[in-house]
């Protein structure tokens, strides 16, 4: 069972369709969509293969990380800016280097990771700005793209993560 929001990209709910699953697209936000999912896995006792429920997310996004180090020879840089979505890429990128770190394959200090979000869909500055611990949440009957005035990014998937 897939669910998305009902304004997700055409090409994510084609890709979906395509692979033959069942999709539900929901009036509403990616959390509205997680809700429903977890109630489902509750009442099914489906899997969760949701971000940050399942181990192999994460190391896929390693390789990332694994790039990076191979581009700058193994002597990485003293941080990195990386596009806030899910955070699982930049958790991936850490694992990684930790890993490379205890092969010896790095050594030293490893870079600050910097989260960053595009200035039209940036909740968590926002939170930040506003001496918040979590994001400014919008409430359910809100659509993603009208939380902040032109909360749109070119990064579709930036756009819906928020």
């Amino acid at each position: 069972m897939i669910v998305m929001p009902e304004d997700a990209p055409k090409i994510t709910r084609n890709e979906c369709a395509a692979a033959g699953a069942d999709l539900y697209l929901v009036d509403g936000l990616i959390s509205d969509c997680g809700k429903i999912v977890g109630q489902a896995i509750k009442e099914n006792g489906w899997y969760d293969a949701s971000t940050l429920k399942e181990p192999y997310r994460i190391e896929g996004k390693k390789t990332m990380g694994y790039e990076i180090a191979e581009q700058f020879d193994f002597e990485l840089p003293d941080a990195i800016l990386y596009p806030t979505g899910g955070g699982v890429g930049i958790i991936g990128i850490y694992k990684a280097f930790l890993e490379m770190q205890k092969l010896g394959w790095i050594r030293g200090k490893l870079p600050r990771l910097i989260a960053v979000q595009a200035e039209g869909c940036a909740l968590i500055v926002k939170a930040f700005e506003a001496g918040k611990r979590k994001p400014l949440c919008a409430r359910k009957e809100h659509r993603f793209t009208r939380l902040q005035k032109n909360s749109g990014s070119l990064v579709s998937s930036v756009r819906m993560s928020g």
